[in-house]
C-alpha cells in the first residue's frame, strides 16, 4: 500500500493507482513464480477511516490486468465515496505455484507472455520502462515517483 501524494476524488487518478498496485503485484508474484485466487483492497480515506474488503473471483490470476479488475470491483462496492481517499492498498493471497500448464485459450497465452516479456524488460532497465497507458495518469500525479516506480528499484 502507499499513501497518494495528495488526498483525491478523482477516479482516474484512483483507477490508475489501483493499476499500479496490481502491476507491482502482479510482477512480484510471477518472480517468485505464483498465481492468486484472492485479491484485497484496503483505502484510507482523509480523516484516516478506512475500508477493506477481499474477493476471490474464480480462477487464479497472474496479470496485473486481471488482478486489477477484481481490485477495482471491489472499490466500486466503497461508492460513492464519502471522503477523498489517502491510501490504497492491494494484496494477493491464496497462492499456489504456476504450473506450467499448456494455456487453452490463445488469447490468454498470448497475455501471459506480454506479461513476461514485459517483467524481463522492466527488470533489466528498472522502474516501469514498458507499463500501461493509463499509469500516464498515476505519473502525473506523482504517484510513479512517490513509489520508487521512477528509479531503479527493481519491483
Amino acid at each position: 500500500s502507499y499513501t497518494l501524494p495528495a488526498d483525491t476524488c478523482d477516479m482516474t487518478v484512483i483507477r490508475s493507482f489501483i493499476l499500479l498496485m496490481a502491476e507491482k503485484t502482479a510482477a512480484r508474484m510471477r518472480r517468485y513464480g505464483f498465481k492468486a485466487r484472492t485479491v484485497s483492497i484496503y483505502v484510507r480515506y482523509t480523516g484516516f477511516t478506512s475500508s477493506g474488503k477481499s474477493r476471490t473471483p474464480g480462477g487464479f490470476m497472474e496479470t496485473g490486468l486481471e488482478i486489477y479488475r477484481a481490485a477495482f470491483k471491489i472499490f466500486e462496492s466503497f461508492m460513492p465515496l464519502k471522503n477523498s481517499v489517502r491510501m490504497i492498498g492491494v494484496s494477493v493471497s491464496n497462492l499456489a505455484d504456476i504450473d506450467g500448464q499448456e494455456v487453452l485459450f490463445a488469447e490468454y497465452g498470448k497475455k501471459k507472455e506480454m506479461s513476461a516479456v514485459m517483467d524481463k524488460i522492466n527488470t533489466r532497465y528498472g522502474g516501469l520502462k514498458i507499463k500501461p497507458a493509463s499509469l500516464i495518469t498515476a505519473d502525473k500525479f506523482g504517484i510513479l515517483k512517490k513509489c520508487g516506480v521512477l528509479s531503479k528499484r527493481v519491483w
